[in-house]
């Protein structure tokens, strides 16, 4: 059993019940027209970002199921019984009964107040690792630049990328996109290693980050790349087969805060990141 330092989270490993894999290989599923290639814009008209303008290689559109939207009131209201703090119920003062005992835990509803884009990574049909470093570039700088715009909204506290590939990651269109949300709230996780990092710093004076990292490298058994602006390895307790940690050498607390260097070595390791998942 493995204690992870940032969630206070276990995880159980047992080598003998190994979990095999649940699909088959991504790249095996057939693929249909999609509406995100270059000639079919009329599908999504609302450009709020193309790169290069002319001739778009990168392409950031409005989702049209968004699942949070702009319009609404981030006030939270509370909602009968569901508004009773879950921390009153538990048992003991720690860690968990500090993060528990926010405002956000304690209100039951917001309106689903936020932001959600699609980042459009190619005009055609390659996949992400597929595309060359400058093009994976322009994608980081738009989830960079969508960030910085959508966070002079004050009611925007925490932003997420995610990507799905494969149907059964909950991929509809065969099309290299990613997507992001802008939320109102910060979410429990988020909240907890937040706390945890803090908490870690007031104790010993030192980033809980950098203390990672520097292990990491030390021991060199979970390591799977690194250049001169990040590292990539497993975390010590993984909570998934194959999951992989980024961290950047350079500590910045906001993702939009990297330069056009990091950004090119950002791109240089999720490209070969992704190459070698793909191998494994």
């Amino acid at each position: 059993m493995r204690l992870d330092p940032l969630t206070q989270a276990w995880t159980i490993f047992s080598p003998t019940r190994p979990i095999p894999p649940s699909f088959g290989s991504v790249r095996d599923e057939p693929s249909k027209d999609s509406p995100f290639v270059a000639g079919a814009e009329q599908f999504a008209p609302q450009a709020l970002l193309a790169a290069p303008e002319a001739e778009w290689k990168v392409r950031v559109v409005p989702n049209r199921a968004p699942i949070l939207r702009v319009e609404g009131d981030a006030a939270r209201h509370s909602d009968g019984f569901y508004a009773r703090s879950r921390a009153d119920e538990l048992p003991c003062p720690d860690l968990e009964l500090n993060v528990l005992q926010s405002v956000e835990d304690v209100t039951a509803r917001v309106d689903g107040v936020g932001a959600h884009d699609v980042v459009i990574e190619d005009s055609g049909n390659r996949a992400f690792e597929e595309l060359p470093r400058p093009q994976i570039e322009q994608i980081i700088t738009a989830w960079k630049v969508r960030m910085l715009d959508l966070r002079r909204d004050p009611r925007m506290r925490s932003f997420t990328i995610v990507k799905s590939v494969g149907v059964p990651a909950g991929e509809r269109v065969r099309h290299s996109v990613s997507q992001l949300l802008a939320m109102a709230v910060i979410p429990p996780l988020l909240a907890r290693k937040l706390q945890t990092a803090r908490t870690f710093y007031d104790a010993r004076k030192r980033s809980i980050f950098e203390d990672i990292l520097t292990e990491e490298v030390r021991t060199g058994t979970r390591l799977v790349y690194e250049n001169n602006g990040f590292t990539v390895f497993c975390p010590y307790a993984s909570r998934a087969p194959f999951e992989l940690a980024i961290y950047p050498k350079r500590q910045c607390a906001d993702f939009h805060g990297l330069t056009d260097q990091e950004t090119a070595q950002l791109a240089d390791v999720l490209k070969i990141a992704l190459h070698k998942l793909n191998r494994a």
